[in-house]
């Protein structure tokens, strides 16, 4: 009996998995680095508010810091996720895309929840 409950617990978990959120540690490698909305952005100035740096499993925005708490789709170039953002003394959860295009040298950007910026953000990789 005992040789049939790993496969059992294995396909038991995959089967959990399908149409739920999975918490993932690590945003995909083709997100990661510095963006900047324009390229004044990616001089590392302190003023620098339309710079976004993803890295691990955050987003570090000019006040902000969003966590990754769970992956809902996720591709090598695209992550959908929640995130959970803590800034200015305050926090909030938003639902994100983020989708990498043009060989890796645009990031698009779109969130989801209360108080979420409409329509979606475009932002180009630092040399």
């Amino acid at each position: 009996m005992l040789k049939f409950a790993l496969p059992v617990v294995a396909l038991t978990a995959a089967c959990n998995m399908v149409g739920s959120p999975a918490v993932s540690g690590d945003i995909p490698n083709a997100l990661v680095g510095a963006w900047g909305m324009n390229l004044a952005d990616c001089k590392n100035d302190a003023a620098a508010k339309g710079l976004v740096r993803i890295s691990g499993s955050e987003l570090k925005y000019y006040e902000a810091r969003g966590t990754l708490t769970a992956v809902i789709e996720e591709t090598p170039t695209r992550l959908v996720g929640d995130f959970a953002f803590e800034g200015e003394g305050q926090a909030w959860k938003r639902q994100m895309i983020l989708d990498v295009q043009d060989e890796g040298q645009t990031l698009i950007t779109r969130e989801y929840g209360a108080g979420a910026i409409p329509g979606v953000q475009k932002y180009s990789r630092c040399p």
